[in-house]
């Protein structure tokens, strides 16, 4: 570790103040001093603090950090870690400046047995919609709770008890700002930093005409805003997000004529991508059909992947095929199954691999969606998430063309599941298929 460590030397040797203060400064703020290394925040600049959240995202799921509340009149406000970066100058301590932040889980519950407290909203009589600000303070170094312990005074050796700080505390609180209602509402500004609390802001929340303490929040009145970090490129972060326009309150497309439309119409613009799909998966797929009578997925709706809810994501793919037909002596096989397992007099042509015939014949490429469905079979309702296309003119036949539209990998919207999906089970195209699919981080508060 980069801190120094307290080390006693002898029996009986006396422990000093300072001893103290160094043991819980080193353990306190160890995950912070990893924060820092892993976030890289910009330093104190001698005005700006770097402030962010991290929030809550269950791997296997996702969610935003405000979200509706039913009809309670409120929000609900699911875990998050505030941050903010080093509050020191380079002039007075470098290192401080380097590495010295902040961070606090905020943590609450309802007590229902899950995650989330609730943000409540004034009633809205006025007759004129309006912005409400939800945001978290955040008082870092905070004094903790005062407790009696006994002193004896070192001149004198009288013992008193008065009442002493022996922590200090990370304190975040989420809180409301009021806006003005208007027929062409603006969002309010959070408040400014100052006395040692810093206030991050989270979500503005559209506030419709009539609202009351058993108004139900839509998630298109929700409009995050919270400043989300992801691992530093330095530490090896590769970041997926919306470009930043999409979602900046007044900026070049939610402009200030823009969220008056929407404050005042509730309709929430179709650009808008949150800031909170920040992250993304990337899965590469092997599929092999070479031997009908035992493929690697069985079954027209096989799962291709279950360790994450694939909905409401965006995909980009691309796919390799390589049949029997263009194989030496119709042996193909994937390129890491390695000799062991070849048969035959010849070495198998690989899949993948760079002598392929090309892009639009052996290779495709393409988009997809997990947001609604492309497929409704009885009960099941599945989004497209690749689906090679069939030959045509500008796209000669060749491995592909045993393909002919019958292949993709479908999103089950029932249950966010990564599914292959053949318009028909038998008998399966006698080919090999390479995909590398990459998926957005899933779009919270969609609907």
């Amino acid at each position: 570790m980069a801190e120094p460590i307290y080390q006693h030397e002898l029996d009986g040797q006396e422990v000093e103040e300072e001893d103290m203060n160094l043991l819980g400064t080193t353990s306190g703020l160890a995950d912070d001093r990893a924060l820092a290394e892993l976030l890289r925040l910009a330093p104190f600049d001698g005005t700006n603090t770097a402030k962010a959240i991290l929030p809550y995202a269950l791997r296997a799921g996702d969610s935003a950090t405000v979200v509706p509340n039913g009809a309670t009149g409120s929000a609900r406000i699911l875990p998050f870690r505030a941050i903010v970066g080093s509050r020191t100058g380079v002039a007075t301590d470098p290192l401080a400046a380097w590495r010295d932040i902040r961070s606090s889980v905020y943590a609450q519950t309802t007590g229902s047995g899950a995650f989330g407290a609730a943000a409540s909203f004034a009633p809205n009589t006025s007759g004129l919609p309006r912005w409400d600000l939800v945001y978290a303070a955040f008082t870092p170094d905070a004094n903790g709770t005062q407790v009696t312990r006994y002193v004896r005074d070192p001149a004198t050796g009288a013992i008193s008890s008065p009442t002493v700080v022996t922590t200090l505390v990370q304190n975040v609180v989420v809180m409301v700002e009021q806006g003005t209602p208007s027929a062409t509402p603006a969002p309010p500004a959070p408040p400014g930093d100052g006395g040692g609390t810093y206030y991050i802001p989270l979500a503005y929340v559209r506030i419709a005409v009539g609202f009351s303490a058993t108004s139900t929040l839509l998630p298109a009145d929700l409009l995050p805003v919270a400043p989300v970090v992801s691992l530093a490129r330095i530490a090896g972060g590769l970041c997926l997000q919306p470009a930043n326009q999409q979602f900046v309150p007044g900026g070049a497309a939610l402009s200030a004529a823009s969220l008056a439309a929407w404050g005042a119409g509730g309709r929430r613009p179709s650009f808008l991508l949150s800031p909170e799909m920040v992250g993304g998966e990337s899965r590469i797929v092997a599929i092999d059909f070479s031997s009908p009578s035992s493929p690697s997925h069985p079954g027209a709706l096989a799962i291709v992947d279950d360790s994450r809810d694939w909905r409401k994501r965006l995909f980009r793919w691309t796919c390799f095929a390589y049949g029997p037909a263009a194989a030496t002596s119709n042996q193909i096989d994937f390129v890491w199954a390695g000799p062991s397992l070849w048969s035959g007099s010849h070495p198998p042509k690989f899949v993948p691999n760079a002598s392929a015939v090309g892009v639009g014949q052996d290779i495709q490429w393409g988009f997809g969606q997990s947001f609604v469905a492309d497929v409704l079979l009885g009960s099941f309702a599945g989004a497209l998430a690749m689906l090679v296309n069939p030959p045509s003119a500008s796209n000669p036949p060749s491995q592909l063309a045993q393909i002919g539209e019958t292949i993709g990998l479908i999103v089950d919207l029932n249950d966010g599941k990564l599914k292959l999906y053949l318009r028909s089970s038998t008998p399966y195209p006698p080919f090999m298929l390479f995909v590398w699919i990459d998926a957005t981080a899933p779009f919270p508060n969609w609907i």
